[in-house]
């Protein structure tokens, strides 16, 4: 008995073979059975020893060694595997959530991202996916196949493209009236953004005529009012067009604009110089038409002492 504690495990033998057989039949209950596999995986010469043993991987960390170590590419793809799988709780015993989070959000493997949007076991991972794709047709297979609602609703909340949107709202019109609701906002939304270069080019276009009207009125208190108001409504035009990211605004209405402006301030000039020559001529005749009035009023006062001389003494003029 004192021989058996020479006794190297199977699992350590000098014959491939044997230490493979050993490997094979290792039982997941029995002590250390992770830890051997761990250490095969990682140390074993033979080549097809690891990749057996990498198939049986648990623990994350090791399955990360082998993916940037071992010399065999086949067997770091089959640790990409294995560590996918792992994420996603499709292995016994799982890896914790909260790990598996750290890593969903550390990584930047698109496909790797993808596999986890369709097959991790928890709505938390795929969102945690999901949130860290880019591609538009991919978030439309989600909005439209994953079972959990609000996986669905994530989704479609992601999607950009026009055609991606209308996809989903028709696949889920019966099916999720929720996400079908909310495709179709979106596409109001990009329907709404498309309109809008047109929607304040218009706009521009009647500030322009509602200034070139003006110049036939002689209003000159509304012409101002007006003016003022126009001013205030081409700014809001032009912050709405840089603010929508449209590039450089229209020259040509910008010059149609300030041509309308420039020429009703000079009539205005005109208006305003012109009513202070009035007021300072008035100014000027005033004091002659206050002698004048006094002069009248004088006159008038005397004229019934004068009709009273000019009385006979019977009474008649």
């Amino acid at each position: 008995m004192i021989f058996l504690r020479f006794l190297k495990p199977k699992w350590q033998h000098r014959n491939p073979k044997i230490r493979k057989h050993a490997l094979q039949t290792l039982s997941d209950k029995m002590p250390r059975c992770h830890e051997i596999i761990s250490s095969l995986a990682l140390r074993d010469q033979d080549v097809d020893i690891r990749r057996i043993a990498v198939k049986r991987l648990v623990d994350m960390g090791v399955v990360d060694q082998i993916i940037t170590s071992d010399t065999d590419e086949q067997i770091r793809d089959i640790a990409k595997d294995r560590l996918w799988q792992l994420l996603c709780g499709k292995i016994e015993p799982k890896p914790a959530l909260a790990s598996r989070m750290e890593r969903i959000k550390a990584t930047e493997d698109e496909k790797c991202l993808e596999y986890i949007a369709v097959q991790a076991d928890a709505a938390e991972l795929r969102q945690a996916a999901l949130n860290k794709i880019t591609r538009e047709a991919f978030f439309g297979d989600i909005a439209i196949n994953d079972p959990e609602a609000d996986v669905r609703l994530f989704a479609v909340h992601r999607i950009q493209r026009k055609s991606t949107l209308e996809r989903v709202k028709k696949a889920m019109k019966s099916r999720d009236k929720r996400v079908s609701a909310v495709a179709k906002e979106r596409l109001d939304l990009i329907e709404a953004e498309q309109q809008r270069p047109q929607m304040l080019v218009q706009q521009a276009k009647q500030i322009c005529i509602g200034l070139e009207n003006l110049r036939h009125s002689e209003d000159w208190q509304h012409i101002e009012l007006r003016l003022n108001q126009n001013e205030q409504e081409w700014q809001f035009v032009q912050e709405q067009w840089r603010n929508s990211g449209l590039g450089n605004w229209h020259e040509d209405l910008e010059r149609r604009y300030q041509s309308s402006r420039d020429k009703l301030k000079q009539g205005m000039k005109a208006f305003r110089e012109n009513k202070i020559k009035i007021q300072a001529e008035e100014m000027l005749h005033n004091p002659i038409r206050a002698q004048k009035a006094k002069i009248v009023a004088e006159c008038e006062a005397y004229l019934p002492e004068l009709e009273v001389e000019n009385l006979d003494p019977e009474g008649n003029k």
